[in-house]
């Protein structure tokens, strides 16, 4: 027994029934708290979902303007493999593809800006310039050059992403203070070994920011780029169902949108959780 695996019947000197240990109570703590995460949304996702059937019934919406959940359900099953599935494998190649290329892009420029306070002084505003600004009406511009090529949506996803990482890997880079540069330059560091041996492990709070909302923006390009776009894409998908008052059909591909946003989500923050070892608690 390690000498944190005490009991309160050895603290008190007995008198009391065996109580576990206490690294054995943290682990059950552990996995209360990770079923909680699980069973608290899943209780409000299910409450949301009878409002949402009862709303259905209780004022008589007609199927083309809000269709049940059940409705929803079954378009989801029939036409998921037919009709969903393809466009669903697009567009995944496409976030795939521009998220890839945001993350080293962010992470370079990120790292190239933190070298100069003038030059990351001068690229911030271009960056949240590109940030605010909606690339989808660029998309007829990158359309006369390039026709209907995937690499536009890529080229769409990218300038979205890429100011967010770069932004929060930026901020991290340069949360670091002047002193302890200069201490690490004082100890014989090259500004090389600064920033991988010390930059970048301080950051990673503010990188994994930066990647957690980078890959959510990248789904919500990618939808745009398919919707402004067509011919292929869950975007494309909803678009034209929009058009066929397939409401049903509409609503199982934003969730499977959905889905596909809330797993990069998860996948990032569990890379998170294994890589930032300080957030797995005690």
């Amino acid at each position: 027994m390690s000498k944190n695996d005490f009991s309160i019947q050895e603290v008190f000197g007995g008198g009391l029934t065996e109580v576990a240990p206490v690294s054995e109570l943290r682990v059950d703590g552990k996995k209360d708290e990770k079923l909680k995460k699980v069973l608290y949304p899943s209780i409000l996702l299910a409450v949301l979902i009878v409002l949402w059937e009862v709303c259905v019934l209780a004022f008589g919406m007609p199927q083309t303007v809000l269709p049940s959940p059940f409705s929803v359900a079954r378009a989801l099953a029939v036409n998921f493999k037919s009709l969903i599935l393809p466009e669903l494998i697009f567009t995944l190649e496409i976030i795939a593809a521009g998220y890839t290329i945001s993350v080293l892009a962010g992470f370079l420029l990120a790292a190239l800006c933190s070298q100069s306070r003038l030059l990351a002084r001068s690229a911030a505003p271009l960056a949240v310039m590109f940030m605010v600004t909606p690339t989808i009406i660029l998309i007829p511009i990158f359309m006369v050059f390039l026709g209907f090529s995937p690499i536009v949506r890529i080229i769409v996803v990218v300038l979205q992403c890429v100011p967010i990482i770069m932004l929060n890997t930026l901020t991290g880079f340069m949360s670091i203070e002047p002193q302890q540069r200069e201490m690490l330059a004082a100890h014989g560091c090259s500004r090389r070994q600064i920033l991988t041996k010390f930059t970048i492990f301080n950051a990673m709070p503010q990188i994994f920011t930066g990647l957690k909302i980078g890959c959510v923006i990248s789904t919500i390009a990618a939808l745009g780029a398919d919707f402004a776009m067509g011919k292929e894409g869950l975007g494309y998908r909803i678009k034209i169902s929009s058009s066929m008052v397939a409401i049903d059909m509409v609503f199982a591909t934003i969730i499977v949108a959905a889905l596909v946003g809330i797993v990069m989500f998860e996948i990032v923050s569990f890379i998170e959780r294994r890589v930032i070892v300080w957030k797995r608690g005690g």
